[in-house]
Formats: structure tokens, sequence, C-alpha cells
């Protein structure tokens, strides 16, 4: 086990495409447009003097004396002249955000973007191709497309049974844990099985395998193959997502958990994927 926009003046569109063709390839950051280029042309032909030059400017029409960005094009006697204009999108107040449309043909290169940009939740590359067929199921029995939330929402359906709608036959309540500085650790864990409520103990060289001790004392056989985890955002009240790729009662499943304490969500992951085995 391994621990581990501009005004209506200018408009920018991005769009990345996934195709779950072979080979898979997941989309790239998307890239910010730095400069509005294009050419200037005469309805009518007119000569030009030789000083003729052109300035070209972007406005907020609101400070009108106060250009977003300028550039002049000095001897533009000969039209068409084409220029090519710098600007930072900031300084407009606006951003460019990478379009990902996941439908039925998607692979797991779009889903694992989604995942990692707009929920913070960096999927192991296992559970990226789990978690796809999961998607792909849904938008063959629905049709359409998978927005953001959609997705998060199907994830947190699938693998997160202690979100605010609770699933499964486990759901964790409390735990004491000790650990000896060798490496040991004792658990006493209370779940509610079903309507009922169980105190569960067991040993193990972690948390993670004091739990799955005290599991099977209750006839759940889970064995962990599997381990990452990392924070979901900065700070001392941070959040961490634990993932487990786990044996249970010979089917390959993953788990999934989330909390401020990373043994809870370690555990709750084991639990994720207790309840995925019994859900079917």
């Amino acid at each position: 086990m391994r621990i581990s926009p501009l005004p209506a003046l200018l408009a920018f569109g991005l769009l990345a495409g996934c195709n779950s063709q072979p080979p898979p390839v997941a989309p790239v950051a998307p890239q910010v447009a730095s400069s509005v280029s294009g050419t200037i042309m005469l309805r009518e032909p007119r000569a030009l003097g030789d000083n003729a030059r052109v300035e070209l400017k972007v406005v907020d029409v609101s400070q009108p004396d106060n250009p977003l960005a300028q550039i002049t094009v000095e001897h533009a006697n000969h039209p068409p002249i084409s220029f090519n204009l710098p600007i930072d999108p900031k300084d407009v107040g606006r951003t460019y955000e990478a379009v990902i449309r996941v439908n039925s043909q998607s692979g797991k290169g779009g889903v694992a973007y989604i995942m990692r940009t707009e929920h913070k939740l960096e999927l192991p590359r296992r559970l990226q191709i789990e978690f796809s067929q999961v998607i792909q199921h849904v938008t063959d029995d629905a049709g359409g497309e998978v927005s953001p939330e959609q997705m998060l929402a199907i994830f947190t359906d699938e693998y997160l049974p202690d979100s605010p709608e609770h699933w499964g036959r486990f759901r964790l309540l409390d735990y004491d844990l000790t650990s000896s500085t060798d490496g040991d650790s004792r658990i006493t864990a209370r779940l509610a099985d079903g309507e009922d409520d169980v105190v569960l103990e067991g040993t193990g060289n972690g948390p993670i395998a004091a739990f799955c001790h005290a599991l099977a004392a209750h006839d759940v056989d889970v064995r962990v193959l599997d381990y990452n985890e990392h924070a979901l955002s900065a700070g001392g009240d941070a959040k961490a997502a634990s993932y487990l790729e786990c044996v249970v009662d010979g089917r390959l499943l993953w788990g999934v958990g989330v909390s401020s304490s990373i043994v809870t969500a370690s555990l709750r992951a084991v639990i994720s994927a207790a309840n995925r085995a019994v859900r079917g």
C-alpha cells in the first residue's frame, strides 16, 4: 500500500474538446489571448499621404479618455494595413475559462480536467477511469451533456456517503484512535450499520489498517491496494480528500472521503468503498 471581455468591442472564445477514441488525450490548460489582431481596409480607394498613420485604442466607454490599450501604426499609406494590439484581459476585468463538454463520447481526460479545475479534486488515474465510466452510464441513459455542477453531484452520489443525503449500509459516527511510536495503531470506531449502532475494535500498522481489521471482525473484508490524498485548499481549516483503491469482498472498487482531518477522510474512504460494494 502506497501512502503517499472585454467590452462589446471584443470577444474571445475557447473550446477544449475531449474524445474517447484511443488513444485518449487529456485537455491542456487554456491559453489566454494576449492581443487583438486584424486588417484595416478602405471602402473606397484613395490616396494617403506619406505621413499617414493609424491609431488603435481599446476604451471603456465610461472612461473614453483613459485607453486600456493602444498602438500607433506609422507609414499607413498603403492599405490594407495589418495590426496587432497587445492587451491583457485582466486590465478589463475579464478572464478566460476552458469549456469542456462531457457526453457519452468523452474520455477520462475531460472528466479529470473538470474535477481538478472546477472542484479541486485530483483523481488518481485509475479512479479517473472508473468515474468516467460512471459518467458514461449517466449520459448514455439521460443523453446530452454533463455540466461541472452535475458532475460533482454524480461524484458525490457515487462516492461520498457522508454527504448531506446519506446512503449506504455504513456511516462513520465517531472513533477513538491511539498510535504508538513504532507505528502500531488501535482504533475503536462507532458505526451506523443500517438502523443499528455498532462499536468495532481493531489494530494494525496505521489507522487504515486498524480500521480494516475492525471491519473484518464485522464480516466486512476490505483490503487497501493504493492510497492517495491531498488538501483541497490552503490554510489551517482546509479540508483533505483521500482516495483508496480497495478490494471489498473480492470486488475492486475506489472509495473517497473528505474531511478537515486526513485520518477521518481516510476512514470515510474505506466506508465509501464498503458501501459501494453493497450498493452494487
